[in-house]
Parts: structure tokens; C-alpha cells; sequence
């Protein structure tokens, strides 16, 4: 099989199909089985805080008498503040040798402009609607025909 074949072509998605198709099944099993995650978040509360663990119903009779390492109370907060604030962003620094390139939209005439902001809205929109995301009425503008609505 050659390497041809399997070769991303420009604006194809990685992954055209989205998240496994069982991926929407386990999620709604396991929130119903959590308390819709509460019993994830208590769990992680109770190692960041050192307490005892209460185990599942009917597994056993006593909680769990564990010393949590500073490790796990760690990972417990880190778990929890990324869950509550989100994970801080990474920056990172690219160097390239390309040229900069240097957009003067001052110079655009009102065709071309009307031209970018029918591209835009397609390469926004368009994807929006493709996975049933709800798009506001005033997000397509009425010259822009060819964006599929809902």
C-alpha cells in the first residue's frame, strides 16, 4: 500500500467523522452513574483534601483509610482547578523562514472585501451547520447564498 493513499489533502479533516460513534453513549453512562459527575468531582475534593474515601454502594463496608501522597493531592487540584478555570494556555514560539505577509485591507476594493467576507462566513459557518451547532440568523449575510443554512 503506498504512502500516497493515506496523505491529507489540503482542507481535508484528520478526523472527517468526529468523536467515535460510542462516544456519546459512554458519556451519558457515565453521568447517569456519577450523579452527572458530582461523585468524580467529591472524589477528587476528598483525595485534594487528604480525607477518607467512601467506596461505592455494596462494594464494601468501611471507607477507604488512605494516606494520599502529596502527588495524588496534587493531581486532585490540578484536576479540579482545570475542570473549573480551564487549562492556562501554553505559548510557544515558532520561527519560521517564510516571509511575513502583510495584509492592507485599506487597499481592498468593496468587490473584494464583499469576495473575503463570503469566504469567511463560509469557512465559519459552514462547519457550524455541518455539526448541527445553532448559527444566529444574523451570522450569514444575505449576498452569501452559497452558506448553507440550517
Amino acid at each position: 500500500m503506498s504512502n500516497e493513499a493515506h496523505r491529507w489533502k489540503p482542507g481535508q479533516s484528520g478526523n472527517p467523522s468526529g468523536r467515535r460513534p460510542g462516544y456519546v453513549k459512554l458519556a451519558l453512562a457515565l453521568s447517569s452513574q456519577t450523579d452527572d459527575g458530582m461523585e468524580v468531582v467529591r472524589f477528587a475534593l476528598a483525595v485534594m483534601r487528604g480525607e477518607t474515601v467512601e467506596p461505592p454502594s455494596g462494594k464494601a463496608k468501611k471507607p477507604r483509610k488512605k494516606k494520599w501522597s502529596e502527588r495524588s493531592r496534587i493531581w486532585a487540584a490540578e484536576w479540579l482547578a482545570d475542570r473549573l478555570w480551564g487549562k492556562p494556555r501554553q505559548v510557544v514560539e515558532l520561527e519560521t523562514s517564510a516571509p511575513k505577509v502583510e495584509t492592507n485591507y485599506d487597499a481592498l476594493d468593496e468587490r473584494d472585501l464583499a469576495e473575503l467576507d463570503r469566504i469567511m462566513t463560509k469557512a465559519i459557518v459552514a462547519p457550524m451547520v455541518e455539526h448541527d451547532i445553532n448559527v444566529p440568523d444574523d451570522a450569514i449575510p444575505a449576498e452569501s447564498a452559497d452558506v448553507p443554512k440550517e
